[in-house]
């Protein structure tokens, strides 16, 4: 987790914190639903898309959900939020570890897989083109 300096983040003042993944990119990857044959049915329409697909070098990448941005809420529905990206590269050259000291005196040693930098959320809801026109009236 890397949150920017300029936020002012503190991990101490957090009493509760949610993440969950944002799966609002799972539609864009979802295919029509359409029957292969019968009513409703276009003749050979998976085969023509596949065409028209190589055809314009569009290559279909499948849905994954670990690469999906996190969503993290912190102190419940009016504290902070923020939307974490994930950043590619960080073990190519390097290991990263997280160490935990267990009630025993042993450390407990985590390998770090993916690194992800927070950014906040815009807390203000954004204007429609006419009420931005109404308020600059």
């Amino acid at each position: 987790m890397a949150f920017n300096s300029a936020d002012r983040v503190s991990l101490s003042s957090w009493a509760q914190a949610r993440m969950e993944r944002d799966m609002s990119n799972k539609r864009i990857y979802a295919e029509e639903e359409l029957p292969e044959s019968g009513a409703g049915s276009e003749f050979h329409r998976r085969l023509r898309e596949e065409a028209r697909r190589k055809k314009l070098g569009i290559v279909l990448r499948e849905f994954r959900a670990e690469d999906q941005p996190w969503l993290l809420r912190v102190n419940g529905k009016g504290g902070r939020r923020f939307r974490g990206v994930k950043k590619g590269g960080v073990t190519e050259n390097a290991s990263y570890y997280v160490f935990t000291q267990c009630p025993d005196g042993a450390f407990e040693a985590f390998p770090v897989r993916s690194w992800y930098n927070f950014t906040p959320l815009a807390r203000h809801r954004t204007l429609t083109a006419e009420e931005a026109e109404e308020e600059w009236e």
